[in-house]
């Protein structure tokens, strides 16, 4: 965690050194120390993004693992059912399997509470700075159309085009990770609907459901809002606005 806060001090301070000393020295070494330094605060923002990313995926895959355990029962159950209808399905599903189950998402819901916890404060100032890369490169491609710079012009393109797919996959990937814990409910309650299960093993999917209720995985930067779709049009939005309105 220190780590990733002397990153964003040399993230916002550095800049505003720099700044000063070329006022007192208008060099070239100078102005490219800048831009080397604004290259590397956009590269330490992407690997923040990135790494957030990568770990939010690989909670995914392990959600798909027990969803697909869970698919599975249900699909051994409709089949031994039409087979034999008023059999017991004790063969089928055993309430230890449901509570390694749970305790495998239990350890799920715990590293990405870490995770968010870890990745809060650096992910809202990742997320700020693409809004106002976004609002800015905008305004910049609209000063520079009159001096008919293309290389200008396409960089800046490129830039917000760059901005805007980190932060689609950033909530894309938030989205999709909650709602593979969504649909482990509805493979809990299609169970719960069968009549013929053993007592025990209908207890454990009852405390599954209770879990899954209490223990919503969601993402989110220091409590402020949950990446998710609605996060994402929102943002768009208010992007769009401000540029009209400015």
């Amino acid at each position: 965690y220190c780590r990733i806060l002397l990153t964003y001090i040399i993230l916002f301070l550095t800049p505003d050194t720099v700044l000063f000393l070329r006022k007192q020295c208008e060099c070239l070494s100078w102005l490219c120390f800048h831009a080397t330094i604004g290259n590397f605060s956009s590269f330490l923002n992407s690997l923040i993004t990135i790494n957030f990313i990568a770990l939010v995926l690989a909670l995914r895959q392990r959600l798909k693992y027990i969803n697909s355990r869970m698919a599975n029962y249900c699909q051994i159950i409709e089949d031994s059912e039409q087979v034999f209808p008023h059999s017991r399905t004790t063969d089928c599903i055993s309430s230890e399997d449901i509570h390694k189950l749970r305790v495998l998402y239990a350890k799920v819901q715990s590293l990405s509470e870490a995770i968010v916890h870890f990745y809060g404060v650096p992910l809202a100032g990742v997320i700020i700075w693409l809004f106002l890369a976004c609002v800015y490169i905008f305004y910049y491609v609209a000063y520079m159309i009159s001096s008919q710079s293309v290389l200008r012009i396409a960089n800046s393109v490129i830039w917000t085009m760059y901005s805007v797919t980190l932060i689609i996959v950033l909530t894309v990937s938030c989205h999709v990770t909650a709602a593979e814990s969504r649909a482990m409910m509805v493979y809990v309650q299609s169970l719960l609907l069968n009549t013929n299960l053993p007592t025990d093993t209908r207890h454990e999917l009852k405390s599954m459901s209770f879990q899954l209720l209490c223990l919503k995985l969601q993402f989110s930067t220091c409590g402020l809002f949950t990446l998710d779709l609605f996060f994402l049009r929102t943002m768009f939005g208010v992007i769009v606005s401000y540029i009209i309105i400015m």
